[in-house]
């Protein structure tokens, strides 16, 4: 009985064999299952023969999972590509056109609630930060400096704006990259 048994249990997993190979092509992990022939049940006819029993089905090792594709680099190019087309200051900026409106040289203090740098860039090279500053005609430090991301493009168009014009006198708009290399400035007056 015990030897029946065996002879059905290789039998079995001979048969699952072929299947075993196949199902590893299609899945990642394969189990062997063993099942048990219940007590008094006659194994089939043609197991029941005097050759030994068969090895078990080896155990196939698990696929290693797929890499992940690259990620495009996140790191943002030195801003050495950077050229300032245009650096003007105004009172406000059209946010659908992206333009900038009441663009002038001086500007009456409290006609105003603040005054924005718009600045339009060439950035040939990938992503890159600039810095938008406002420099006080007293030797106060910086107003603003506003830290903005300029994209990969021939005409990209970004602003910065302050309310701290405390002082009347000549302020400067100054753009420069990230690492301070000074890219472009324009003067303008408080009055």
């Amino acid at each position: 009985m015990r030897k029946s048994l065996l002879l059905t249990a290789a039998l079995v997993f001979s048969s699952l064999l072929p299947a075993c190979k196949r199902a590893s092509t299609e899945t990642s992990d394969v189990r062997v299952v063993q099942v048990p022939v219940p007590v008094g049940c006659q194994a089939p006819a043609a197991a029941q023969t005097d050759k030994p029993a068969a090895a078990a089905a080896p155990t196939l090792a698990k696929a290693e999972p797929a890499k992940p594709a690259t990620a495009p680099s996140t790191k943002k190019a030195d801003g050495s590509a950077l050229r300032v087309k245009r650096l003007v200051v105004a009172t406000d900026v059209d946010r659908s056109s992206r333009r900038p409106e009441g663009e002038a040289t001086s500007f009456q203090k409290g006609r105003f609630e603040k005054l924005y740098a718009f600045v339009e860039l060439e950035n040939p090279a990938g992503e890159s930060d600039i810095v938008v500053s406002f420099d006080p005609p007293s030797d106060k430090s910086e107003k603003g400096k506003v830290e903005l991301a300029v994209g990969q493009s021939p005409s990209w168009r970004t602003w910065a704006f302050s309310r701290s014009f405390d002082e009347t006198g000549e302020w400067t708009a100054i753009v420069r990259t990230k690492d301070g290399k000074e890219l472009a400035r324009t003067a303008f007056e408080v009055l």
